[in-house]
């Protein structure tokens, strides 16, 4: 391992801008290995759904943690920040929900043991979105036959932080499951910030909110994602070449 410069499990999803930036640092070979976490025949994932009511955002929230639940099933819910998380638990479905919260300015003692306790069968616990990267959710409860349930209310910066909220279940060979939520005006103001006040109606940049009638809906939302972060990553290179021009 002395020649080993770093490990990552989301190198594949890495855009040519990414690559780019690390040759100028002479990284220039990778080797990879099969993942012992999320494998395709044993992950399902529910179809996105787009709310544009916040009420009925939370609601939609409750109700699906409530389902996954009462099926026997550890629900981990990740939200984009403490501030959301709370604006959850304080509406009238959070409360009803009774789920533990565990947030960055939480213990480190009393991090560890509500992590641990998140992955027994029939609970539901909430998350800000940094416990979604690199948090190893242990699962030795058996009572739970579809395996731990991720439920993501936002949407993630980039292809690498799906990547990494997706492995949160599924890992090590056992069952899991996924949903996402969206409200559209977080959408708006992630994907649109130059209007973030833009009307929503079928003819809108997402087209039609119902995935039924429009199947391609969160492709073209993840489409847009996609393009703003590449551009930020290149603003991001320009910026290191320029600092290393100045310096040299």
């Amino acid at each position: 391992f002395d020649m080993i410069a770093g490990v990552t499990g989301t190198l594949r999803s890495a855009s040519d801008e990414q690559l780019q930036v690390l040759k100028e640092f002479n990284i220039t070979r990778a080797s990879f290995m099969p993942s012992v976490y999320v494998k395709e025949d044993n992950f399902k994932m529910e179809q996105p759904s787009i709310h544009t009511d916040v009420q009925k955002f939370r609601q939609a929230i409750a109700s699906n943690a409530e389902k996954r639940r009462d099926r026997g099933q550890p629900v981990l819910v990740f939200f984009k920040d403490e501030k959301e998380l709370l604006a959850f638990t304080d509406s009238e479905y959070g409360r009803k929900l009774n789920a533990r919260v565990v947030v960055e300015r939480t213990s480190a003692e009393e991090k560890r043991h509500l992590i641990n306790l998140s992955t027994r069968s029939g609970t539901v616990t909430l998350f800000t979105r940094s416990f979604a990267r690199g948090t190893d959710f242990k699962v030795f409860d058996k009572n739970s036959h579809e395996g731990v349930h991720v439920l993501l209310t936002f949407l993630g910066e980039s292809i690498s932080e799906d990547i990494q909220i997706k492995g949160r279940t599924a890992r090590q060979g056992k069952d899991g499951t996924m949903s996402i939520l969206l409200l559209v005006d977080d959408l708006l103001k992630q994907l649109y910030k130059d209007n973030p006040a833009m009307i929503i109606t079928d003819e809108s940049p997402f087209g039609c909110l119902d995935a039924q009638k429009n199947p391609q809906l969160y492709e073209n939302i993840l489409a847009r994602r996609n393009a703003i972060y590449e551009e930020a990553v290149k603003d991001m290179k320009d910026k290191m070449m320029g600092l290393r021009t100045d310096h040299v």
